[in-house]
């Protein structure tokens, strides 16, 4: 009976041991940063190429803005440092913002509201600057 609670003892201290491993502690703010850089360097010049084609290709570049934000949002996703998170969380939200404005502005440019379409960008401009200097970037 001894020998059953020891290796039921141990089998415990063990599995605590490998839980600790795996949750591996808080995401540092750098750790945070690679994970956003990394996910995005590549579609980012998706961004850049949507904010460019916007005039010439309406549609092209809203297919393009809804591309990057799904891949910006995956990453924002997988940010639990709460500094970064938070900021990753507010570009977010601006760039969804942003697409909707674009979005509302291709399908009927005649009413399109310009100011809101600005201070959406502007907002955006703003919201990854912010995460740039939070990641130092």
């Amino acid at each position: 009976m001894k020998k059953n609670a020891a290796a039921f003892l141990g089998a415990i201290a063990v599995a605590g041991l490998l839980l600790t491993g795996c949750a591996g502690g808080a995401q540092s703010k750098a750790d945070a940063c690679k994970v956003i850089e990394s996910e995005v360097t590549d579609s980012a010049a998706k961004l850049q190429s949507g904010l460019s084609s916007l005039s010439s290709d309406p549609e092209g570049a809203v297919t393009q803005l809804d591309d990057f934000a799904d891949t910006f949002e995956a990453a924002a996703g997988k940010v639990t440092n709460k500094e970064v998170k938070d900021s990753a969380d507010a570009s977010v939200d601006a760039l969804q913002a942003f697409i909707e404005q674009a979005r509302t502005a291709v399908s009927d440019p005649a009413t399109a509201d310009q100011t809101a379409l600005t201070d959406s960008l502007s907002k955006l401009q703003s919201e990854f600057t912010d995460l740039g200097t939070t990641c130092s970037l």
